[in-house]
């Protein structure tokens, strides 16, 4: 899941006060998001949950974009419910303050969205883009984050023509924020990458998915899992078009950031493995394989997902 960033009360109380400081409840969130900006995440935390305890019962903009920022905590921590249970709350809030939270809700539905996405839950996704759709977008990095939401959508459905679309957008938006080089455009590299990958235009992939693996590999703010997947995702690409030297290197090192690591999903292990598992048996290495493809049976059943690489079919299902 992508971690959108923590929502600073400026978002909406800079239109409301203009260049006044802000005070009071919502000068003790910006902290809270300074804090958790600055990966801070359990003093943000803390701080967080002592102005929701004051403010609880309370309709205001400050108790729903405290709720927001709980869900980007929630988001970057990988907790998914979390984040649901959060954004719900602060949708709830800033629905009933008017014309003055739409920024801010509009910033709360995207976290919605995203969770729901997260958890495949296409439907409840789509609802809430729609809602989406009728609140102003504040910045070309709102514009991006509903565009790879709708992207994902339009992919799941099989319109992969609109998928395409709406990920060149995002990415372009993304550039326009200034993002083209950041974390944030990792999604949608990604994204429009495997999408390639199961039309076989691996061409196109290619470039999106270097760039993603660069972005994450020199990127402070990358998580242990985001290095892994970009770099397990061009190894499966390069497996493809049969640069085996090249792949057995990139799943190397994500071997090593595995190993050293405590926080990358089982999902994102089990593609791992047997991706290097396939890589070995190309390269005589069989026995390796073999262990490797039993510890990936161990963590999870296969992943149908639509939009995972089928590793089988890197080396034109050869065995």
């Amino acid at each position: 899941m992508r971690w959108v960033g923590i929502l600073v009360p400026a978002v909406c109380a800079s239109r409301l006060f203009g260049a006044e400081p802000l005070t009071g409840c919502l000068a003790a969130v910006q902290t809270a998001a300074t804090h958790g900006a600055a990966g801070r995440w359990t003093e943000s935390e803390r701080e967080l949950l002592g102005i929701i305890a004051n403010a609880s019962g309370g309709t205001g903009l400050c108790l729903g974009i405290a709720f927001a920022n709980m869900a980007v905590l929630r988001q970057r921590r990988g907790e998914v419910k979390g984040v649901e249970r959060y954004a719900l709350q602060s949708v709830a809030v800033l629905e009933k303050g008017g014309p003055e939270c739409e920024i801010a809700l509009a910033r709360s539905l995207q976290l919605l969205a995203e969770a729901y996405l997260a958890e495949q839950r296409f439907a409840k996704a789509k609802e809430v883009l729609a809602r989406l759709e009728n609140l102003p977008t504040a910045s070309p990095r709102d514009r991006a984050t509903q565009a790879g939401a709708r992207a994902l959508i339009d992919a799941n459905e099989g319109r992969g023509q609109d998928a395409e679309r709406q990920y060149r957008t995002a990415i372009r938006q993304w550039e326009e924020a200034g993002e083209g080089d950041s974390l944030s455009v990792v999604p949608e590299l990604s994204n429009l990458a495997l999408l390639y990958l199961h039309q076989r235009r691996l061409t196109d992939a290619t470039p999106l998915l270097e760039r993603a693996a660069r972005i994450a590999d020199t990127s402070q703010e990358a998580s242990d899992e985001q290095r892994l997947a970009t770099m397990t995702n061009l190894g499966v690409l390069y497996a493809k078009q049969g640069r085996w030297p090249a792949a057995a290197e990139l799943l190397r090192r994500s071997m090593a950031i595995d190993e050293g690591s405590t926080s990358v999903s089982a999902s994102a292990r089990r593609k791992l493995y047997e991706t290097y598992a396939l890589v070995l048996r190309r390269s005589g290495q069989k026995r390796e394989a073999k262990a490797l493809q039993a510890r990936a049976q161990a963590l999870l059943p296969p992943d149908t997902s639509s939009m995972t690489v089928d590793v089988s079919e890197a080396a034109g299902r050869r065995r």
